[in-house]
């Protein structure tokens, strides 16, 4: 027997298969929003939780990795111009004074402008105090004392004997008011007045070069490694407690995302084997007449997998465009175009890994259809079926359908009841 598929077989499978689904609406349906459901899922999580990693990785660029505590004046200099560290700002170790009036607290500090930035500070207006009585202050404070937050205004503040009382607004503080705690900060100039004759608890800021993407422990090791020449170690070191624990949850976000996934594909994969099992056993005589005349089982594997390649084209893209769009909307902060593209290649990639091997074992059972099966399932086993019926009618109840629809399948050693 010569076979049809002899010559231009990708071609006809190809215009089989786009006709099989063409015919199949109802489970194409399913499948394609199963498939685009996953994949958006995947896309809109992977984005959501990586998204807010890289928005809080962008807003610790530039702040603090560790304070060296009381250092000198000449040491903060030397620090300073380390090419190894990217950032340097000086600042006191404690606050000079806390103020308390009534629940609310003041605390009273000094820091450099590099420094108020490591800090997260923000200026709502004015800037950080240079003369001796001038001051920068947290706006909300001066409302809750019934003073109006504007630039020039006149503060008292005891902060001690010989420490002048009367202060002028140079800068508004923005803070969010919350655990009634406030900021001020005053100039170097009250700082050495302050401890005049004692040495000063300064503290130096830093931030090391190249450490965007290091480990918690690399970054530590590199920290103290840097400002050994120095003469500190660890107990003169204190490494910001918010920078580490914000870096250390980037490793849990993505075993988070990973498990989460791998929940969702396997939902996806039991609806994607149940809808092409179902098509598979449902087209048995169609792949018989498809044997006779003369598609070799590699070719009836094509044809299957063709299908689901052709599902996985059009449901996959979908799913990664709403995902995204989703991710976007959920936080429009944390979006970076390069994690937007890997995320994107990673979940076509799982996904159609995913509809490949769910489709394993239908593609299987298509594949051991044999012509002479085929012919037997169409013919002979329906006129045993209707043989083997005694009764002139059937109850029909939720199990003797469902006991009719497992004989239908003449893999499975049932009778009709």
């Amino acid at each position: 027997m010569v076979s049809l598929f002899a010559a231009g077989s990708g071609r006809i499978i190809h215009s089989l298969a786009d006709k099989s689904i063409r015919a199949d609406r109802r489970r194409n349906f399913f499948l394609i929003t199963t498939i685009a459901l996953a994949s958006c899922l995947i896309m809109s999580l992977a984005l959501y939780i990586f998204g807010g990693s890289y928005q809080t990785r962008q807003f610790y660029r530039g702040r603090l990795q560790a304070a060296v505590l009381f250092v000198e004046p000449e040491q903060f200099a030397a620090l300073s111009e380390d090419s190894n560290i990217e950032m340097a700002g000086l600042s006191l170790a404690a606050p000079l004074k806390e103020l308390r009036t009534g629940r609310d607290r003041l605390s009273v500090s000094y820091c450099d402008e590099t420094a108020f930035q490591m800090y997260s500070h923000e200026l709502i207006a004015g800037r950080l105090p240079q003369k001796e009585t001038e001051i920068a202050i947290a706006s909300s404070y001066l409302e809750k004392q019934g003073i109006e937050p504007v630039l020039g205004q006149s503060v008292s503040l005891d902060l001690g004997t010989d420490i002048p009382e009367m202060y002028t607004v140079c800068g508004l503080v923005k803070d969010e008011d919350a655990n009634n705690a406030y900021e001020a900060f005053v100039s170097q100039a009250i700082v050495e007045e302050y401890f005049s004759g004692t040495k000063i608890p300064y503290s130096v800021l830093i931030r090391m070069a190249g450490s965007e993407n290091m480990g918690m422990e690399e970054l530590e090791q590199y920290i103290l490694g840097a400002l050994e020449p120095y003469g500190y170690n660890d107990s003169d070191i204190a490494f910001s407690s918010s920078y580490f624990t914000t870096f250390d949850n980037a490793s849990s976000n993505a075993l988070l995302t990973a498990a989460i996934s791998a929940l969702i594909l396997i939902a996806c994969a039991a609806v994607i084997y149940s809808l092409f099992y179902i098509s598979v056993t449902g087209k048995v005589k169609e792949y018989g007449r498809l044997r006779v005349i003369g598609m070799t089982q590699k070719q009836m594997k094509c044809l299957v997998r063709r299908e689901g390649q052709m599902l996985s084209l059009l449901s996959i893209p979908l799913g990664i465009i709403s995902g995204g769009i989703a991710g976007y909307l959920l936080i429009p902060g944390g979006w970076y175009w390069p994690n937007t593209i890997k995320f994107a290649v990673i979940t076509a990639l799982v996904m159609e890994i995913t509809v490949m091997l769910s489709i394993r074992k239908p593609v299987r059972i298509a594949m051991q259809v044999s012509p002479v099966e085929a012919v037997r399932i169409t013919t002979m086993t329906d006129i045993k079926k209707l043989g083997n019926t005694k009764k002139l009618y059937r109850k029909i109840t939720p199990c003797s359908l469902a006991g009719i629809n497992f004989s239908r399948n003449g893999k499975l050693p049932c009778r009709h009841p």
